[in-house]
């Protein structure tokens, strides 16, 4: 009865790195518990994004392959839908998004492509090949209401289209002072 009852422990003990290893979801709620003095790989995502939902699995992977290596690195999301205040605290305006913030809180923005080695790579270890992109603060940005999310994302084409409208017109009233003066009589 003893050795059945140390083989189960055995077996539990095992099983244990196992079940830790998963995405955690993170929210407002629990973002200072969760990461306060440990270090995060966390993909941003929106609901409905193709490219976030074709990545799911493969995030899943990626908390999976740094557990079995002993990475302390924990692997969490953000649906930034639900969350747009820690979206708008990091920058995030592209998804899927992936960041990693060290224990000291250092944040370190991946740029590499979407595949599982480089992904695992840059978790245990590939992102102090950079330098921090920014120091997470103490406190997330309130979440922004949706009219104001909309603006945001359309400031830039705007800016651009009035740009472009901008130069032509400039470009138009200097042609047409140069044909003029081209075509007055001396």
């Amino acid at each position: 009865c003893e050795e059945i009852m140390q083989l189960r422990l055995a077996a539990l003990a095992l099983c244990l790195p196992l079940a830790s290893a998963g995405v955690t979801a993170l929210t407002r709620e629990n973002w200072k518990a969760k990461t306060a003095g440990k270090a995060w790989f966390i993909k941003f995502y929106q609901q409905g994004c193709p490219h976030c939902a074709r990545m799911a699995p493969m995030w899943e992977a990626v908390a999976e392959q740094l557990s079995k290596q002993g990475s302390s690195i924990r692997v969490g999301k953000v649906d930034c839908t639900a969350h747009n205040g820690i979206a708008l605290t990091f920058g995030v305006d592209k998804f899927p998004y992936v960041l990693l913030i060290d224990a000291e809180g250092a944040v370190y923005d991946y740029t590499g492509k979407r595949g599982l080695p480089p992904l695992v790579n840059f978790g245990l270890g590939g992102f102090r090949r950079q330098a921090p992109m920014m120091h997470a603060p103490a406190e997330l940005d309130a979440d922004a209401p949706e009219w104001y999310l909309m603006l945001r994302a359309l400031g830039r084409p705007v800016g651009l289209a009035f740009g472009i409208a901008v130069g032509g017109a400039l470009c138009l009233k200097g042609t047409a002072l140069l044909l003029l003066r081209m075509l007055q009589p001396k």
